[in-house]
């Protein structure tokens, strides 16, 4: 009995191949996952989160990554903009912070 190879597609994202379960390989999925519009909590922003009266910026990249403590939200969120854009390149997804105009 004669076992047939099973068929390596090609990621349509980066051209390389993937496993034939995947519609993405594991890389473009973690990128695809990691731009999608977050659930807004009560912050409003992706990786902020409340702790106590101060606003935290955290970050899920190897693990849970704490970027420090501040009093609005807006400054956390922008910490976070930074922070994701380094780990997770242009594709990061980011915070739409107001401008100084509309915050008038």
């Amino acid at each position: 009995m004669v076992r047939e190879k099973a068929k390596i597609h090609i990621c349509p994202l980066c051209g390389k191949g993937k496993s034939p379960l995947a519609a993405l390989c594991r890389r473009c999925r973690a990128k695809a996952d990691h731009r999608e519009v977050p659930p807004k909590g009560q912050s409003g922003y992706k990786g902020v989160v409340k702790l106590g009266k101060k606003w935290a910026a955290v970050l899920h990249h190897h693990g849970k990554q704490y970027l420090g403590t501040f009093d609005s939200p807006e400054s956390a969120a922008a910490i976070y903009n930074i922070h994701a854009r380094r780990a997770y390149g242009k594709d990061a997804y980011q915070n739409q912070l107001p401008t100084e105009a509309e915050a008038r």
